[in-house]
């Protein structure tokens, strides 16, 4: 994904920029026809459109399933933690 956001920076037709922010959005605050989001770190960003990414949840079983099939063996596993299901 950030290689695409270089790649489209680079692009002048769009005549826009593109910033890929790690970090936790604590506020967003329309300034006109702006948006200027706020960080946990203080930061302010200002921006003509904002688009969050939350991420994904981690794996687990979903109700209705009984909690102890995660030590299944055809259960799938956390990619970052194996031993969690």
């Amino acid at each position: 994904m950030e290689a695409a956001f270089r790649e489209h920076a680079q692009w002048p037709a769009t005549q826009s920029t593109i910033t890929h922010l790690r970090a936790r959005a604590v506020d967003a605050l329309e300034k006109g026809d702006s948006i200027e989001l706020v960080t946990d770190a203080g930061h302010a960003l200002v921006c003509d459109l904002l688009i969050i990414a939350t991420g994904n949840p981690q794996p687990r079983l979903q109700a209705p399933l009984d909690a102890s099939l995660a030590a299944h063996p055809g259960s799938l596993k956390s990619a970052r933690h194996p031993t969690v299901a």
